[in-house]
Order: C-alpha cells, then structure tokens, then sequence
C-alpha cells in the first residue's frame, strides 16, 4: 500500500521540527513503557503548554507573536516552571506507581494549535502559513 502524502516527508517545513521532535518523544514514552514494565520500570512524560523561561520570554514579549495565543489562554497566562514542578514530583512519587506510558498535559490553553493550518484553520487558529521565498 502506498501514499503521495508521504512525500510531505521530504518537503522542508520550517517550524514543524518541534512538533516532530515532541512526536518521536511521545512515541518513545509509550515504547519503554512497553518494554520497561515487566522490569517494573515507568516511562511518563510531562507536556507543557508555554512555559515562560528565558528561552520563550522573547517571544512572549512581542505583541505581534503573543497577542493570538494569548487570547486563547483559558487561565490567563503562560505557565512558570513552578507550574510543571508538581507534575514531575508526583511521577517521581509512590504516589503514582500505575502510572506508565501517560502524557500529561499541563496546559493552560483550551486547543491543540498546529504550526501550518490545513485549509486555513487549525482547531481554531486563523494563522496563515508563512510563504516561502
């Protein structure tokens, strides 16, 4: 069986490496969980919505960057590493010893926003692709 959406693979799509990158992670958490747990041995992952850090302050700095995302915050505001703190001490905790493979989400934002809307909307968000020179 064969697809001509695989040739997406080969097309350079900047900004979609993040998204690739958080995939192969979630992919590999299940895995080891899989092969891990007869070992007794837990794989989780932890995955933040925006996180203010010296990385992303920049960028949450600039309206033009933020103000959309911003809009979409059901709380409010972006999360600070004190936000994701708990998260890794109650997976690091006897608390949560049936706990493999899972993902949890800490997110203050009501929707999934992809980089690249398909037909000009991407649950919810009206952002255009940016063209390639």
């Amino acid at each position: 069986m064969g697809s001509t959406s695989g040739k997406i693979a080969y097309q350079v799509l900047p900004g979609l490496r993040a998204y690739t990158a958080k995939a192969v992670s979630l992919s590999m958490t299940k895995q080891i969980a899989m092969e891990g747990g007869k070992h007794v041995s837990r794989c989780n992952t932890i995955s933040p919505g925006l996180v203010l850090t010296n990385q992303t302050r920049d960028f949450i700095n600039m309206p033009e960057w933020f103000a959309p995302m911003k809009a979409k915050l059901m709380l409010g505001r972006v999360g600070v590493p004190e936000d994701i703190a708990p998260l890794a001490v109650y997976l690091a905790s006897d608390e949560s010893t049936w706990v493999n493979g899972a993902t949890l989400q800490s997110t203050v934002a009501p929707r999934l926003v992809t980089a690249y809307p398909v037909n000009g909307d991407s649950c919810g968000d009206q952002r255009q692709r940016p063209q390639r020179g």
